[in-house]
Parts: structure tokens; C-alpha cells; sequence
């Protein structure tokens, strides 16, 4: 195991976090509660390639006819936003958040920097999601059509 696969882990278990782990790629999966609905994480740790990848998934989806209606929202919080992209999938309306850090020259990883990103992407989707379900249900539908 190489050293942000270490960190990460190291992390997840202080905290007690209950997680599985995939060897191919390096990747933990679980799930967290938050104040505004359920989502699920994967952090990817590509030691190789000296970066790691934190995605938050929304455990709920987005009706896929209004996703036109989303996209100028989700536009704005990426605007707004820094280091975190928050994109929504046309085919299944599924919402999801994703960072990545890269750690090339680094003297140390650190779990704080898994902490962090962790932070980052889930709080993206928490502070957000009342106003990203209020443009999907609430807006006229586009019939699906993306302009």
C-alpha cells in the first residue's frame, strides 16, 4: 500500500467510518448522512500518478426532463464554487460532486488533506441541493431537451 492509499485509510479508520475498499483502482466506498439527504463518497487514491479524487454522489436523482432547467444553477455554483465541480448526468439525473488533489512534490500527505477535500464535496452538495431541487421540480419543464 503506497502512501495516499495509507493516509486515506488511515483517516477513514481514526474516524470510524465505515467503508469497503476496491484494490483496482485504489478506492474506498461509503456513505454519510447529512443535514439535507444521504450521499454516497469514493476517494481514489492514484499513488502512481501522485493524486487522489474525492467524488460525493446525491443518493437521490434529479427528473431527468427538467435537467435543462438545473444546468444554469449548477453553472452558477461552479462558478462560485472553488476547487469542486458539481455535475448532474443527462441520462439518469444523477447529481455528484468531485475534487481532486494533486500531491506531486508534496513532503507529506497528511489526513487533513483527505479531510478536507471529504468536506469540500459533501458541503457542496449539502449547501446546495435545496436550490438545485428547487430549479428541477419547480421550473417549466424543457421536455428533456437540452438547448
Amino acid at each position: 500500500m503506497t502512501e495516499i492509499t495509507r493516509v486515506a485509510r488511515a483517516f477513514l479508520q481514526d474516524r470510524d467510518y465505515q467503508f469497503d475498499f476496491e484494490e483496482e483502482p485504489n478506492s474506498f466506498n461509503f456513505g454519510l448522512r447529512l443535514d439535507n439527504g444521504n450521499v454516497g463518497v469514493r476517494i481514489i487514491c492514484y499513488d502512481d500518478k501522485d493524486f487522489f479524487m474525492v467524488f460525493a454522489f446525491w443518493r437521490g436523482k434529479l427528473p431527468v426532463k427538467n435537467i435543462a432547467n438545473v444546468l444554469p444553477v449548477i453553472n452558477d455554483i461552479n462558478f462560485s464554487t472553488r476547487f469542486t465541480v458539481l455535475t448532474v448526468d443527462p441520462e439518469d439525473g444523477e447529481l455528484a460532486c468531485h475534487a481532486g488533489v494533486n500531491t506531486d512534490g508534496l513532503v507529506e500527505i497528511t489526513p487533513d488533506m483527505i479531510g478536507a477535500t471529504l468536506h469540500m464535496c459533501v458541503t457542496c452538495l449539502d449547501d446546495n441541493i435545496d436550490k438545485i431541487m428547487q430549479a428541477a421540480w419547480n421550473a417549466p419543464t424543457t421536455g428533456g431537451q437540452l438547448n
